[in-house]
């Protein structure tokens, strides 16, 4: 199965999280605070000028506000079984298994929670 992964404690995308990633393409879903699309056009309201930047796409309504994507180069790493998942584990420490719906790509993840980020 392949996994998107980062560790908690690198903030940027150029370093890798752990040995074996690599980067593919994906899509990174951005979430804006209008409650309609056409309110983030509106400079009254101090819209979301960012929302319609030439990188983002699939614009959408969403049930807490407004959303769009778009593309970047994120880390996954390939998990072919349980035993392998444990030795992953042993070998990185503390990780956390979700499934996300694309703030950082869409699909399962693995978090290397090496650091506090709450």
């Amino acid at each position: 199965m392949k996994f998107f992964v980062r560790r908690t404690s690198i903030w940027n995308d150029e370093e890798s999280p752990c040995e074996g990633a690599r980067k593919v393409k994906g899509l990174i879903t951005h979430n804006g605070t209008a409650k309609t699309l056409e309110q983030t056009k509106d400079p009254k309201w101090g819209g979301n000028f960012w929302f319609w930047d030439k990188d983002k796409i699939n614009h959408r309504k969403t049930s807490s506000g407004v959303a769009c994507d778009s593309e970047a180069l994120l880390w996954q790493i390939e998990i072919k079984s349980l035993d392998q998942l444990m030795a992953f584990i042993e070998a990185n420490g503390r990780v956390v298994l979700e499934f996300d719906d694309g703030i950082y790509g869409k699909g399962a993840h693995l978090e290397i929670y090496d650091n506090y980020r709450e």
